[in-house]
């Protein structure tokens, strides 16, 4: 699989696994109770074949006659032997799990590895599926993205996506018919994709030219095709029997049923396939195939052309059904884009060239390889996801597709009641609008979606069922409450949307009565029409009575919906579950990591600083530190296999405690002395104010406060004389009497009241009384005057000052 991602402010970008590739396998192994995803999952399909799951996609809504399930079941016998029919669900699974939780597992590890690439999680995303895929395997793929809590905004076509992407940098001013032929795992498939452009006229209020026109681009696929016998996989699957029967020559007896060597064979058949596309030849050499022998043959090119004979004359399908399907010749295409990884193969191109150039009366195309065969579906999707997102705004491209198969209705009831309506024919436009079909009935019915047409493939005609009920109570309470004995109008809604998805989105009732004043029996919506007047002046009005009616549906596909919704949950707790153990099985090798890193770093810290440490340690202590070593080591080497996380750290922590008693020892032997001295200056200079300068230059203190910081002192002087007291009575291996840290908190009280005492203010004086005042204008009259006497006293006579203005100046 490839995954892209798209963020705001960012380029499309293919998201890189752990390993830093842009291509993962789709596969699940379960090893020793630990999930493994791609390239490590893949790898056990040869080693562990019971616990491995791969191409579990192909799986998904089908059936046992499927061909492609046939083709898995039949060369796969480690999967095949163990794929089974859920008797309940109808569905295929296995014994462990269902295909469903096994494809949101592979899903869930694609969030898991967007997130780490991007940063962030996300939960948005598009799926790229086959355009030949039927509801039944749609549905499936959304049901198992739900499982993995995504939320999927579209399921698109991957030749449709890839055409996007091919769009995205073009704009045709003439219409333009480009094929694009994809030569998947499963499936080769060709679309016929209509490039044109429209204007799009804004309007500006601002401006008089009345707005800027924008030429927009846009893309309709007009012709789908598909063969799911001329995949990649088909080339692999056909050369694993080339290399299969010469080894059984080989030996002399048969391996196709062995699970373990079929797999090694079908790994080295799809590496020869890929290094056969560049070279001639390639000589394989399995080694120890099976019962310990060696596997060595040689295997050219025209091998693989030949024993791939039936998959090469099957490329021709998807190209005439595509043709077929959009009412064009070949001569109408205007070009041919190859995409996929098996479109390498040199006799694929050959193939194509020649019967594209068969069919022309025009000069043959060139195969045009414009765009990255294994990334333009994952970019195209990406890029069609933000498009249709309200998260982001892209450049605009229209998009119109269609569904490859009719779909009918079919609603029966009470009485042989019974009716048949085509809904979607083949061809129905995505996403358009509504279809809607009407029909008078009195009770409740059943609805079926089908195919019309049964689809080629071995699948099921039935897509979903229904039960609508609320007719018949309509109905009753029109006659009860409205005395009106017309059959009511029942309306159904159907809806094709851009997943491909058709579903019953409405289902109404309604009757009109017609008589004087009418009563709604408990109706939704009531719509008057215009009446007439009676000679009596009595007004009539003709009213519409609609109901909402109840719909339950009872079937998807061949399969009962009560039961999925319950698989659903059921599966949805399961997922939970392995999640949780897997995150504590995370958990827990994290903290074995970190016992081991914590008994190498104390080891090399106590022979690295034994001269530093000697001093605060004696000779047992460190050997107690360094037999712990060995302990935990050797416990981790032998007991730690069924350990929890608290018995890992109860290990680490005993052993960073050993060690940080030492260093702690240490460390205060430098930085408590230091400390204290601070302390005592500090205590000094605190009592020195509140005994000498406090009271001198700042007389408004109060007393009591005074007397609270010179407590608060000497609580902190008598705990600092009684530790270091203690302290000296300790030799330097012992466990200090108290640390440099506990000084900071008993000072906290000193420094507090200290603080609150510096900055309280000078009291500001009170404003004099109205008698005070007028005292003073007094004493102000008085004090002019003998001012006015003192100025008319000659030079050189002494003034003297009363009493009064001696204070006045004092104040």
């Amino acid at each position: 699989m490839k995954v892209a991602l798209v963020q705001p402010g960012a380029p499309l970008e293919i998201v890189t696994n752990e390993f830093s590739k842009r291509k993962t396998e789709t596969a699940v192994a379960f090893v020793r109770g630990e999930r493994q995803f791609g390239s490590d999952a893949y790898g056990m399909l040869s080693r562990k074949p019971e616990v491995s799951y791969a191409r579990v996609t192909s799986l998904l809504g089908r059936s046992l006659g499927h061909p492609s399930v046939r083709r898995l079941v039949s060369h796969s016998p480690g999967l095949g032997r163990r794929v089974r029919v859920n008797e309940t669900r109808g569905a295929l699974g296995f014994d462990e799990w269902t295909v469903e939780e096994l494809v949101a597992m592979i899903l869930s590890y694609a969030k898991e590895m967007t997130r780490a690439y991007g940063g962030n999680v996300v939960r948005d995303c598009v799926i790229a599926v086959p355009g030949s895929w039927t509801q039944a395997e749609r549905e499936a793929a959304l049901a198992a993205a739900r499982l993995a809590d995504l939320r999927v905004l579209s399921l698109v076509d991957d030749t449709t996506a890839a055409a996007v992407h091919f769009g995205l940098d073009r704009l045709f001013e003439t219409k333009r018919r480009v094929m694009f032929y994809d030569v998947g795992s499963e499936s080769a498939r060709a679309c016929v994709v209509e490039y044109s452009t429209y204007v799009e006229r804004s309007v500006s209020l601002s401006s008089s030219s009345g707005g800027n026109n924008k030429t927009v681009g846009q893309l309709e696929v007009v012709g789908k095709g598909w063969s799911l016998e001329a995949g990649s996989f088909a080339l692999d699957l056909a050369l694993s029997e080339v290399l299969a029967s010469r080894f059984e020559a080989q030996v002399g007896y048969g391996i196709r049923e062995l699970a373990r060597p079929m797999a090694k064979i079908r790994a080295s058949a799809r590496k020869t396939k890929e290094i056969l596309s560049a070279n001639t030849e390639y000589h394989v050499s399995i080694p120890s195939l099976h019962d310990d022998v060696d596997f060595s043959t040689t295997v050219t090119r025209a091998t693989l052309e030949e024993a791939g004979a039936s998959v090469f004359e099957a490329l021709a399908i998807p190209v005439d059904m595509a043709l077929s399907a959009a009412g064009l010749e070949c001569d109408d295409v205007d070009a041919v884009e190859l995409v996929g990884g098996g479109a390498r193969v040199p006799k694929v191109q050959h193939t194509l060239r020649a019967y594209l150039a068969s069919q022309r009366t025009k000069p043959p195309l060139e195969l045009g390889v414009h765009l990255n065969g294994d990334e333009a579906v994952a970019l195209g999707a990406a890029f069609h996801g933000a498009n249709v997102s309200t998260s982001f705004r892209v450049r605009k491209v229209g998009l119109v597709d269609y569904a490859p198969y009719a779909v009918g209705v079919r609603v029966w009831g009470a009485d042989g009641f019974s009716k048949r309506a085509t809904l979607f024919k083949a061809g129905a436009k995505l996403n358009g609008k509504p279809k809607t079909i009407a029909f008078q009935h009195d009770f409740d019915v059943d609805c079926e979606l089908a195919y019309d047409d049964p689809p080629p493939l071995d699948v099921p005609r039935s897509i979903a069922r229904y039960n609508i009920t609320g007719i018949a109570t309509f109905k009753a309470d029109l006659i009860s409450k409205n005395n009106i004995s017309a059959r009511p109008k029942v309306q159904l809604s159907f809806s094709l949307d851009a997943s491909g998805i058709t579903t019953l989105t409405k289902a109404e009732v309604a009757a009109v009565d017609d008589s004087e004043d009418a009563t709604p029996p408990d109706t939704t919506t009531t719509t008057p029409t215009a009446g007439a007047a009676s000679s009596s002046n009595a007004t009539t009005k003709k009213t519409t009575l609609k109901r909402t009616l109840r719909v339950a549906q009872t079937m998807a596909g061949d399969r009962a919906y009560e039961m999925l919704v319950a698989d659903a949950v059921e599966a949805t707790a399961r997922l939970a579950a392995v999640s949780r153990a897997e995150e504590a099985r995370v958990t827990r090798a994290e903290r074995l990591n970190d016992l081991e890193a914590t008994i190498y770093a104390t080891r090399n810290a106590l022979a690295e600083r034994d001269a530093d440490i000697s001093t605060v340690s004696t000779q047992d202590q460190r050997d107690e530190i360094a037999k712990a070593c060995r302990d935990a080591e050797d416990w981790l080497a032998y007991d730690s296999d069924h350990a929890t996380i608290d018995d890992v750290d109860r290990k680490r922590i005993h052993l960073e405690d050993l060690w940080r008693a030492i260093l702690v020892r240490y460390e205060e032997s430098t930085k408590r002395p230091n400390a204290v001295d601070a302390a005592k200056k500090a205590l000094a200079l605190a009592r020195a104010n509140a005994t000498i300068h406090w009271p001198k230059s700042k007389p408004w203190l109060p007393p009591d406060d005074l007397d609270d910081l010179k407590a608060n002192i000497d609580k902190a002087q008598t705990w600092l004389d009684d530790m270091v007291k203690a302290q000296a009575a300790k030799l330097p291996h012992e466990t200090p009497a108290f640390l440099a840290a506990d000084i900071v908190p008993k000072l906290k009280p000193v420094a507090t009241v200290a603080a609150k005492l510096e900055l309280k203010p000078k009291p500001v004086p009170k404003p004099p009384s109205n008698a005070t005042a007028n005292l003073n204008a007094t004493n102000t009259k008085s004090d002019n005057d003998d001012d006015d006497a003192a100025t008319k006293q000659p030079l050189g006579e002494k003034t003297t000052s009363t009493p009064n203005n001696a204070a006045n100046d004092e104040l």
